[in-house]
């Protein structure tokens, strides 16, 4: 008897996990790791540049321009801060190490030429000189930061030693160094009402400010009024609502983002959230909620020699710390495919190196 096996051809359909292996789509995979899919063709995947410290890991990399127009890349560290250059190599900012080191996830903004950075413990700065500075009199962290309406934005405050995880902060209007509502009464900060969770993000999308809860989202409009800047509206209160479930899954593209809830994952752009979690979904949760430690994600525009290629990315540390999960949502081809890395991958992001 003749068999004549059926012809495999692109448009590649990405991971599938909603099925049985043999029900697939002949163009999905059940088990495919370490492959790339651009515009619905399968490719190997590009080499990612690692680079490492060697006394310090790194939480969080960002470049900026000065106020000269010089740009910098700066790492952010468990020990301190890092001014990133060629070769690879790496110079330390003063007056270095912070106290205590903390081995958590930071939160970055630029704001006026400068880099604002906190990770829960005081909001610190660097603005291309060989020192980083305390943020004038905020004496303040938070999990999360942004800015909007001329102001920077603190979100899940701590302050005093104590933790207000449905609090919003925000400096003076153009001044990211004044905090004091009795010096600048732009200035000023209010707790969330009637909710029942935490913040877990923040994203400015066009003019307005959305802070992300567990369960829920809240609308943070300006109402250009100095004495109350802003008008506040919760999307949802309770438990039964859309919001970004797993702290630091939140991510920004421009005037969109994606996020983690607790069974979907999201677009959103500040209409009405889009799923975008599709076959891959229960493979992605359930390597969430076995995460050996934090996990985060973040947006990537271009590839290696500026290849352009919007993609969410989800990195899920496991096995102990020993491998890493890296879940790729490719929005041109709205697929996602999986890639195994050794180690734990802790920050990646395309950087500006001089």
């Amino acid at each position: 008897m003749y068999r004549k096996d059926p012809k495999i051809v692109p448009p590649w359909g990405g991971f599938d996990n909603s099925s049985p292996a043999l029900t697939l789509p002949q163009n999905s995979f059940r088990v495919l790791q370490n492959w790339f899919i651009n515009k619905q063709r399968l490719q190997p995947f590009p080499k990612l540049t690692a680079f490492t410290l060697p006394n310090d890991t790194i939480f969080a990399m960002r470049s900026f321009f000065d106020i000269q127009s010089f740009y910098h890349t700066v790492l952010l560290g468990v020990q301190t801060a890092y001014y990133f250059k060629a070769g690879p190599a790496y110079d330390v900012i003063n007056p270095g190490a912070w106290t205590p080191p903390t081995a958590l996830p930071y939160a970055t903004e630029v704001m006026q030429n400068r880099l604002f950075f906190t990770n829960g413990f005081d909001l610190r700065y660097i603005q291309g000189d060989s020192n980083w500075y305390p943020a004038g009199d905020a004496n303040a962290g938070s999990k999360y930061i942004g800015k909007l309406a001329s102001k920077l934005i603190l979100a899940n405050v701590f302050e005093n030693a104590f933790q207000s995880p449905a609090r919003i902060k925000y400096s003076g209007t153009n001044n990211p160094l004044e905090w004091d509502n009795a010096i600048d009464y732009t200035a000023g900060e209010f707790d969330i009402a009637d909710v029942e969770d935490e913040i877990t993000g923040w994203a400015t999308i066009n003019n307005v400010g959305f802070a992300f809860r567990k369960f829920g989202i809240t609308s943070i409009t300006p109402t250009g009024v100095g004495a109350s800047p802003f008008y506040v509206e919760n999307f949802s209160l309770g438990q039964a609502g859309i919001g970004c479930y797993y702290n630091h899954t939140l991510a920004v593209y421009g005037t969109f983002c994606a996020f983690v809830a607790v069974n979907e994952i999201y677009y959103f752009d500040g209409g009405a959230p889009q799923p975008i979690g599709g076959k891959s979904k229960k493979t992605i949760l359930a390597e969430l909620d076995s995460a050996s430690s934090t996990p985060f994600a973040t947006f990537l525009g271009t590839l290696n020699k500026g290849v352009d290629y919007v993609a969410y990315i989800i990195a899920i540390p496991q096995n102990g710390d020993t491998t890493t999960s890296l879940w790729w949502y490719a929005f041109d081809s709205q697929t996602w495919f999986n890639v195994q890395l050794t180690g734990v991958v802790r920050s990646l992001a395309n950087l500006v190196v001089a």
